[in-house]
């Protein structure tokens, strides 16, 4: 290795092993690069409406409570709107085989929130009465 082919040879041995070195440190660089693009892709800032603004149910509750009645053979609900106190007041009816169940709204705007939200506790009404915690109205 004094100056002979030994010395040409670990050379460029050297030459190759930091050639590699320079390479894995590049490959590195690159996937790590690639990596934090794909991770800010996949985590895109959320637009959407806030909570307040958001739409939380798809259907109406007078709609639903039509569907349950419809699916279970029972009679559709009856509603009886009444004014109150410059609002209205809704109590809807619901019969079944076997059970009665009823529920009202409170002092609402419209006629038709006052609706919903009678169609609302009755629902509630009903998953209660389901699941043996309340006896029918």
């Amino acid at each position: 290795m004094n100056g002979g082919v030994g010395d040409c040879l670990g050379l460029k041995l050297e030459a190759v092993i930091e050639c590699c070195n320079e390479i894995c440190k590049q490959d590195e660089t690159q996937t790590r690069q690639q990596t934090n693009m794909l991770v800010s892709r996949s985590f895109p800032v959320l637009s959407g409406k806030s909570l307040s603004e958001a739409q939380l149910t798809l259907r109406k509750a007078c709609q639903e409570l039509d569907d349950i009645c419809l699916s279970n053979n029972w009679t559709l609900p009856a509603y009886h709107t009444s004014h109150s106190d410059g609002g209205f007041v809704v109590n809807v009816t619901v019969k079944g085989a076997n059970f009665e169940c009823s529920g009202a709204s409170g002092n609402k705007q419209s006629i038709h929130e006052a609706r919903n939200s009678a169609a609302t506790n009755v629902i509630m009404r009903l998953q209660q009465m389901a699941g043996g915690t309340e006896t029918a109205a």
